[in-house]
């Protein structure tokens, strides 16, 4: 019975960037979108402040959805 013997625990770097990277970039929109608009960031952050949360539910949807597929593909492996 495969099942029940443990398996290696192993995310390889593939795995890990792919949720390195999206992480970093969520977090590096803000400084990006200063960096790139300049003063008219003053205008446009607020505006995608206000889109994220009117829409955080559509976020924390998405983000579950990536964690069940992670978990899916680890399971059928």
């Amino acid at each position: 019975m495969n099942f029940l013997r443990p398996r290696r625990a192993s995310l390889g770097l593939l795995t890990g960037a792919a949720i390195v990277v999206p992480t970093l970039l969520l977090l590096a929109l803000p400084l990006l979108a200063l960096l790139l608009l300049g003063d008219r960031a003053d205008r446009v952050l607020p505006r995608m402040r206000d889109w994220a949360d009117r829409h955080s539910w559509i976020i924390s949807e998405a983000v579950v959805v990536f964690f069940l597929a992670v978990t899916v593909v680890d399971l059928l492996r």
